[in-house]
């Protein structure tokens, strides 16, 4: 007779319920090979086994790139043109890997593939779609003037479809590529290439020079209603056109090119490419029409001091709160309207509180939302449902082709930019401090374990001003020792050269300082300003020599950087000053090679599925030693948390369990920070016994589509064939249409007894 439910689970956690209090981990969802030789040897607590595992195999990816079209971008398109077919190539021939020895290098395979012991690191992906978008969404409801002119909005739709491009540039009238060689897309690798080029180039440095390098991707890959048109709604503010009935007028276009592009189950990757901050300006009844304005009317004395105190307002505003002084009579107010001088066009999306009494940007915790949100509320300027609104779904966890596939978990989405910062910032010690080796980048749990974000975007020990002087965003010439590189200081114009960004400037009211300069291949002629040359007008800058720049600029991109913090772990950061920005172009080290190869050293943790690094131990009865616990934000399903339905394979979790979990989720700073949710309000549940008819099948069949989970360490089972030599042994997971695991939006922890490792 076969133990009830219940009293098999007790039976299967029974010898790890007490080291799984002490020492329980997270993971990402998924099926995981063991890297060492193991003695047999009796369990105890000193052996618990934790790791991160991945549950399903990727076999597709959709990645968008957005490029900055903004002038004095054309040399670093050229740059990511180079370096992005090398991404490519390693996701069609990833490299080999001695899956027994990691101090082994990856190296490119060899004629005929990968020679034993080495193997491929993950398998070929043979399905890609590549979009490239742009950063230009025009004039925000301004009916004339700034970014007025129709090739200044390419309204998020893909560069192919916006741009004349030569016959077969693009895989369909949607405008994207597809590397789909079995799948009646591209086969011709090297034609792939070239044509992703050949979008990159096409997206030109001629768009609007208020970038909206944030939106944008917002407004392609998940915006319920993109509109088709920004105006002007009333007197005071700007918004989607409506029809009669008052109905979003959609772009049906990038709904359209939405749907082919975005698979429910692929992993989705967003490349930014930009040399300037964010300037996404609110296009959902807000006053965003005010940035193209001639001029705007100062902001009352209290900004200077405090652009969060209830008396900072504009001059244009007739009355003030109580206890503030009314416009009319401030100090500030007084010296009347900006002067062209003061109120340059090229500062209009920095420092806008504190400038003009009033925001025009979203808040960037607005696309953190977009990623990560299953419900999002659009009319809130920061997608949160409060106030017990409704939601919608993002179309990003949306199954828009109509497969009938489960919609992707979180975990598979990335977001990397490539943006204004120093490398030395966000480089690795030795790739930082030794000139010939190639550049390498933190990852984004150590440039938040190393103290980096700090440097890079100050936080309340510091006031908000970033440790970094040199990406603190200033007209003025700043002053300042960066915080760790010896020797490295802000230098003023005709000093000696920083080797950061060269030197301070007098920008005269009309630019910023930059953040970090990088020495052109090919020095531009300024004398003719159709060029786009920083050394036309003025040639007091660190790029210029006379009227021939010899160097690339970036700015410092604070707001990107924001979004990149506080998504978290599946974040990429790299410099658009490449640490080697001239020789061969096909050393590792050459322009944005590096970042590149971050991306697929992140991404290829989800492409591989790793299998588990060490025998688990089993009882008398042939049961492992795991628990398994799911935990989610409740944001994801409406703000509350479902009970643990047993029909589900699940059950509620203890509470001495569920504190020493949430202990773990806050040291590994997945929890309870910037961004994050509390600790405390986080969902848990853990998983039962699939029963044996479920779990044979999770054992033996393949195709299997019976929910359960599953210890797998039968060196001859077929399911093990991707695991090295010495990992032949993996946890699966099944799912099923109406029973995953784990959930969409989760993420699963686990804890289990492992045999002692032999030294």
């Amino acid at each position: 007779m076969n133990p009830s439910p219940k009293s098999r689970t007790s039976r299967w956690l029974r010898t790890s319920v007490a080291v799984s209090v002490a020492a329980l981990g997270l993971g990402g969802a998924g099926a995981g090979c063991l890297t060492r030789p193991l003695a047999k040897q009796t369990p105890n607590t000193t052996n618990v086994f934790i790791d991160q595992f991945n549950q399903d195999r990727v076999d597709k990816i959709d990645l968008l790139f957005m490029v900055d079209n903004s002038i004095s971008m054309a040399d670093k398109q050229v740059l990511l043109g180079k370096a992005v077919p090398k991404l490519v190539e390693r996701l069609v021939t990833p490299f080999c890997v001695n899956p027994d020895d990691a101090s082994v290098a990856p190296t490119a395979p060899p004629p005929g593939g990968c020679v034993s012991p080495l193997q491929q690191e993950f398998s070929p992906i043979n399905d890609i779609h590549i979009g490239v978008i742009s950063s230009s969404l025009g004039s925000h409801g301004m009916e004339s003037g700034i970014c007025g002119k129709e090739s200044d909005d390419d309204h998020a739709q893909l560069i192919g479809s916006v741009r004349s491009l030569p016959p077969g540039a693009s895989y369909d009238a949607n405008g994207f590529l597809f590397w789909g060689p079995e799948k009646g897309g591209e086969s011709d690798a090297n034609r792939l290439k070239a044509n992703f080029t050949t979008h990159i180039t096409a997206t030109g440095e001629s768009g609007c020079g208020f970038e909206a390098q944030l939106e944008s991707w917002y407004r392609f890959l998940i915006d319920p209603q993109p509109p088709k048109k920004i105006v002007k709604t009333d007197g005071l503010h700007s918004g989607p056109e409506r029809d009669g009935n008052g109905n979003i007028i959609v772009n049906e276009t990038v709904l359209a090119q939405r749907a082919a592009f975005l698979r429910p189950d692929s992993l989705v990757a967003i490349v930014m490419l930009t040399d300037e901050n964010d300037c996404s300006i609110v296009d959902s009844d807000g006053q965003g029409y005010l940035i193209g304005a001639p001029s705007l009317p100062r902001a009352t004395s209290a900004c200077n001091e405090n652009p969060n105190s209830p008396c900072c307002l504009s001059c244009a505003v007739p009355t003030a709160p109580s206890g503030c002084t009314a416009p009319p009579d401030d100090v500030e107010c007084k010296k009347g309207g900006y002067s062209a001088e003061e109120d340059n066009n090229n500062l209009r999306c920095w420092e806008q509180k504190r400038r003009f009494g009033f925001e025009m940007l979203y808040p960037t915790q607005r696309y953190v939302n977009a990623l990560k949100m299953r419900e999002i509320c659009p009319a809130s300027w920061d997608l949160s449902c409060g106030n017990g609104a409704i939601g919608v779904p993002n179309p990003l966890f949306q199954d828009l082709q109509n497969t009938g596939k489960p919609p992707r978990n979180p975990d598979l989405i990335f977001f990397a930019g490539i943006v204004g910062v120093p490398w030395q910032d966000i480089a690795t010690d030795a790739s930082r401090d030794n000139p010939g080796e190639p550049l390498k980048y933190l990852k984004a749990s150590e440039l938040m374990s190393k103290g980096r974000w700090v440097d890079l975007l100050g936080d309340a020990s510091t006031n908000g001003v970033p440790r970094d002087p040199f990406m603190i965003e200033s007209e003025r010439p700043r002053q300042g020792a960066h915080p760790f590189l010896p020797g490295v200081s802000i230098t003023p114009y005709g000093g000696q050269r920083n080797p950061v960004n060269g030197s301070e400037w007098d920008p005269q009211g009309a630019d910023l300082q930059y953040a970090c300069v990088y020495e052109l291949e090919t020095p531009r002629d300024c004398t003719n300003q159709s060029q786009g040359c920083d050394c036309y007008k003025s040639t007091e800058k660190p790029l210029c020599n006379s009227k021939t720049q010899t160097y690339a600029k970036a700015y410092p991109g604070s707001r990107e950087l924001t979004v990149l913090r506080d998504f978290g772990n599946n974040a990429i950061v790299g410099s658009i000053c490449p640490k080697q920005p001239l020789g061969d172009p096909n050393y590792d080290g050459y322009g944005y090679t590096p970042a590149v190869s971050a991306i697929i050293e992140r991404l290829k943790e989800a492409l591989s599925g790793r299998c588990l690094p060490r025998k688990l131990a089993k009882d008398a009865d042939g049961e492992v030693a795991c628990r398994l616990v799911e935990s989610y934000d409740p944001a994801l399903t409406g703000g509350s948390c479902a009970a643990c339905d047993a029909n589900l394979l699940r059950t509620d979790v203890s509470a001495d369990v569920a504190k020493a979990l949430r202990k773990q989720l806050k040291e590994k700073k997945l929890c309870g920070g910037v961004g994050l949710p509390a600790c405390e309000a986080l969902c848990l549940c853990e998983y039962m016994d699939p029963g044996d008819a479920a779990k044979q099948a999770c054992l033996n069949d393949p195709n299997s589509s019976q929910p359960a989970w599953c210890y797998i360490d039968d060196p001859n089972s077929p399911l093990l064939k991707d695991c090295g030599s010495t990992e032949k042994q993996l946890l699966r997971l099944v799912s099923s249409d109406s029973n995953r695991l784990p959930a969409a939006g989760a993420t699963l922890s686990f804890a289990c007894l492992g045999d002692a490792i032999s030294e």
